[in-house]
């Protein structure tokens, strides 16, 4: 790696860290969510009929599947979500969005937005997010689907 990767690699490690700490502290002050619950919220809420495999989702989140389900265990407390078994195949556990797990992510949404915006200017965060998609890959943009 030469020193212009370097200094590329340390300002995305830099911004990722400011963005997450930043919309974690602003969902935590507002909601009482830590961004990782969020975001399985949002995950749920993208998925068909809003559920998905535990061990999808773990992908999805980025944990393990040990890690994931304690943080599920957390968001099924607070009665967002509800696990349930597969029909077909019992050793298959699904992640079911709640209504209640949906009403607290569109009211959770906008301080999520807001928070990313308040991280970075949206011209360099869109740089930096445009330098670092994978190569033929376009960009997403959805919210929550509304009622």
């Amino acid at each position: 790696m030469n020193d212009r990767e370097h200094a590329a690699w340390q300002g995305f490690l830099s911004l990722h860290a400011t963005l997450t700490e930043e919309i974690d502290r602003s969902l935590r002050e507002t909601h009482g969510l830590t961004l990782l619950h969020f975001e399985v919220l949002l995950h749920l809420d993208r998925a068909p009929g809003n559920r998905m495999r535990m061990s999808d989702l773990a992908a999805s989140v980025r944990m393990s599947q040990s890690g994931a389900s304690r943080l599920v265990d957390r968001v099924e407390r607070a009665g967002h979500v509800v696990r349930r078994e597969c029909d077909a195949d019992g050793r298959v556990l699904y992640a079911h969005l709640s209504e209640s797990g949906k009403a607290q992510l569109l009211e959770a949404h906008p301080t999520y937005v807001a928070a990313f915006g308040a991280g970075s200017s949206s011209a360099s965060t869109s740089a930096c997010c445009a330098s670092w998609r994978p190569a033929g890959s376009a960009p997403t943009r959805r919210s929550p689907r509304l009622p």
